[in-house]
């Protein structure tokens, strides 16, 4: 057992905080009992608002307690910061703790002591949904750290050990295959969510209504995503795509004449996601698309259900401007972010009309009539390919 150890353990039995026992580890209120003759306490929140209320559930001062707790909440924080905190001036310096939760699996919690000498550094690890138990672990070690630095201003590091341990690594520059050219990958910083930087790659499933002598068409398709932009904090990106789809063929049925309609449809345009949820690493996204194309439709007349005499011209091919736009969620499977299932509700706009008619004795008469606005649901896998950039 190391000293700092042993100085823990030592303050929590003098508080009362039984460590080994887990229902009474989650006992906040009882720092600040020991806190009643050493002036203030700081500590800054590094995450959400939703983040900074659970943190100070875990922490609440005791009634007639002397010392206090000021509250902060910072959006972003560089863990070598703590070394340029120096005492208050006056008679009662404050202890200060930062508590980072950008990482949803790991918590780091900074320490230092009333002198500005002294620091205490602790990694939490959590299970990532922040629940009961990532709340009772939590509250355990700033419990026991606050407690060690409150009793014992010699508790924790020096301040040379400190800058050691917090010194960024500095990764070696990876060497691109090219002529004289050198790419170094940047030091620090927290990373996005590998969905605002991955070009992916998927297959899809998609229905629509067509016409009232076809009600329903679908098929599969394939369609490539690739990003545009995304925002700094890696809640939203922007991206380009474009699709293809086999519609399976289907058969218009009239008294005259039939034909069966086999169509191809392409599509091309943007889209906007959106993470949901406090975190931005949130496995769930709101996705928003819109684009253009075309359907291009093989036609082949078929004999009438009332009558075959009717002379059917060959087959042929017709093309028709389509504009579309969708809007659904996806969702992630599994940790690591690499495949992403997806559903949207859509509604194709055919800007035209058009009607396959037949001609008997120099009248007209309408065998198939599309829709101009067709509806549909598209369910989609995507896959990234390789590595985020």
């Amino acid at each position: 057992m190391t000293p700092l150890a042993a100085a823990a353990i030592a303050a929590a039995l003098r508080l009362g905080i039984a460590a080994a026992l887990p229902a009474a580890a989650a006992s906040p209120a009882m720092v600040e009992n020991a806190n009643t003759s050493a002036g203030a306490i700081e500590i800054a929140v590094v995450g959400t608002e939703a983040d900074l209320a659970r943190v100070r559930e875990l922490i609440r001062p005791k009634p007639g307690a002397g010392g206090s707790i000021r509250w902060r909440r910072l959006e972003s924080f560089r863990a070598p910061q703590i070394l340029d905190a120096a005492p208050d001036a006056g008679a009662r310096a404050a202890t200060r703790c930062w508590i980072d939760l950008g990482n949803p699996r790991r918590a780091h919690l900074y320490f230092v002591g009333r002198s500005g000498a002294r620091f205490l550094i602790r990694d939490v690890d959590l299970s990532g949904r922040f629940d009961e138990l990532d709340l009772t672990s939590l509250a355990e070690v700033i419990d026991l750290s606050l407690a060690a630095v409150l009793e014992n201003d010699r508790a924790g590091i020096s301040r040379a050990e400190a800058e050691r341990l917090l010194a960024p690594a500095t990764p070696p520059p990876a060497i691109v295959v090219a002529p004289r050219a050198v790419v170094t990958a940047p030091a620090g910083g927290e990373a996005a969510p590998p969905w605002s930087h991955a070009l992916r790659a998927g297959v899809f499933y998609a229905a629509e209504t067509f016409a009232a002598a076809l009600p329903v068409v679908s098929g599969p398709g394939v369609v490539i995503w690739g990003p545009v932009a995304a925002g700094a904090s890696g809640r939203w990106q922007i991206g380009a795509w474009v699709s293809g789809q086999y519609q399976i063929p289907g058969d218009a049925s009239g008294n005259l004449a039939s034909v069966r309609l086999e169509t191809i449809a392409a599509r091309a345009g943007a889209s906007g996601s959106w993470a949901l949820g406090a975190r931005r690493s949130s496995h769930w996204a709101l996705e928003v698309r819109a684009g253009a194309g075309a359907d291009t439709i093989h036609l082949a007349p078929q004999a009438g259900t009332r009558s075959s005499a009717a002379a059917l011209t060959p087959a042929r091919w017709s093309t028709s401007l389509a504009l579309t736009a969708a809007a659904g969620v996806t969702a992630a499977i599994g940790d690591r972010d690499r495949v992403r299932l997806g559903a949207r509700l859509y509604t194709d706009v055919l800007p035209i009309a058009t009607h396959y008619d037949v001609a008997v004795d120099g009248q007209s008469t309408t065998v198939v009539a599309p829709d101009r606005v067709r509806p549909g649901l598209i369910v989609d896998l995507t896959v990234a390919l390789g590595a985020a950039p």
